[in-house]
């Protein structure tokens, strides 16, 4: 498994003591850009943590139209809580972004009892993030979020398309590029 060291210490952060005990049950997967990990529609059975590249959680509307919940980038866990929790079909489509190599964690182990304490760091952790999503949406003007990008995300500029980062904002791909041409001209 490369980059075994980050993994490790992924795992380890989240209270698992001798997270390599359960690396027998992960399987390590390397895709392109553009290959669907789990369908809109399909039950989440296993979560991604990513080794390199980048994934997204989408959603297609019935006219085909895509929404975009959230970017994952390495040393993290692509995973959809409320599939999760509630037991569901996931309202979401994860796919890859870039080339990805990714670990496949199977949610049976999220599930057990040995995995209660990386549960509720888990959990804290989306809950803090989905707080601060929040405020990052609700408190600032479409600008202010991009600025926010820029100087706190450069790596979401860096290795995002304007029609990723404008999607994300919620706003057109216009409307982002005029957002751009005032910060340059400032």
């Amino acid at each position: 498994m490369k980059n075994i060291e980050s993994v490790y210490s992924f795992f380890e952060g989240l209270g698992i003591a001798h997270p390599e005990q359960y690396f027998s049950q992960f399987s390590t997967s390397l895709v392109d850009e553009s290959c669907v990990l789990l369908r809109q529609g399909e039950e989440q059975s296993h979560a991604f943590y990513l080794i390199s590249g980048i994934l997204k959680a989408c959603h297609y509307t019935d006219s085909g139209i895509e929404r975009c919940k959230e970017f994952y980038f390495p040393q993290s866990l692509c995973l959809l809580f409320s599939s999760w929790i509630e037991n569901r079909e996931s309202r979401y489509q994860i796919e890859s972004v870039t080339k990805v190599e990714y670990i496949r964690v199977p949610i049976s182990i999220l599930n057990s009892q040995e995995w209660v304490n990386a549960r509720i760091q888990l959990l804290e952790q989306q809950l803090l993030y989905k707080e601060k999503k929040e405020s990052f949406f609700l408190l600032n003007t479409h600008e202010e979020r991009y600025k926010y990008l820029i100087n706190h995300f450069p790596h979401w500029i860096n290795n995002l398309t304007s029609i990723d980062i404008a999607n994300y904002m919620g706003i057109s791909p216009v409307s982002l590029s005029r957002i751009k041409s005032r910060i340059n001209n400032c």
